[in-house]
């Protein structure tokens, strides 16, 4: 997901755990009526975003552990 897709287009990303697709933003209306971010989703349902950073690629584990991928160069 790039920020440029993330403000100003529309992010579907599929969950590796649930195998469904979650909307991130939708700045081009597909699924919303008005423009929508995953932060304003959420805030209309009582949820909260925590935000950060990676560089690189990261593996989301069955356990609910996140690892950095191999070959990647996590800081």
């Amino acid at each position: 997901m790039s920020k440029h897709g993330y403000h100003r287009g529309t992010v579907v990303i599929r969950c590796p755990s649930c195998k469904n697709r979650h909307v991130m933003s939708d700045h081009l209306k597909i699924f919303f009526d008005k423009s929508s971010t995953l932060d304003e989703i959420l805030g209309e349902r009582g949820g909260k975003v925590t935000r950060g950073y990676l560089d690189g690629d990261m593996e989301f584990w069955e356990d609910g552990t996140v690892t950095k991928a191999q070959g990647s160069e996590c800081k």
